[in-house]
């Protein structure tokens, strides 16, 4: 495995470690975003989960989501997860594009993906995601140390 994926990678998990909860995601608080989800205002309901967390880390984010599509049954496992997060973002959801970069960057619920991530993150970053943009730019940080490192 190359330094650089190494690298991303630990980037990654940074980002999603930080003040993780483990509270339990409940039917009930995650109604307001699942009667979205049905109306399929995919931000709307991501949005809502979001209030949910105890934080502001993408790791705490993408957790509730991924339960509160669990526990409502629009998704109940990781590879239904993915696949409503890739249909969110195939009808414009700006923040599901970045959960689901996040899911190809680990391999949630599909075989992992740098390229596509990355892809994904330029699109959320281009409409204003800032956690996007934040990830997009320690990818690049990491790919000009990972040039560096082969240069020298």
């Amino acid at each position: 495995m190359s330094k650089f994926l190494i690298g991303f990678l630990s980037i990654v998990f940074l980002c999603l470690e930080s003040g993780v909860s483990n509270a339990q995601v409940t039917t009930s608080a995650c109604s307001s975003g699942v009667l979205s989800a049905k109306q399929e205002n995919y931000d709307r309901a991501l949005l809502q989960w979001r209030l949910l967390t105890t934080n502001a880390s993408q790791k705490e984010w993408l957790r509730v989501s991924l339960e509160c599509l669990r526990v409502s049954n629009l998704a109940p496992s990781n590879e239904l997860a993915f696949q409503w997060l890739e249909k969110a973002a195939g009808n414009g959801s700006v923040y599901a594009k970045t959960q689901l970069a996040l899911l190809y960057a680990v391999g949630i619920g599909v075989t992992k993906d740098l390229n596509k991530a990355r892809l994904l993150l330029q699109q959320a970053a281009s409409k204003s995601d800032e956690s996007a943009e934040l990830l997009l730019q320690k990818l690049r940080e990491m790919e000009l140390q990972d040039m560096e490192l082969k240069i020298n």
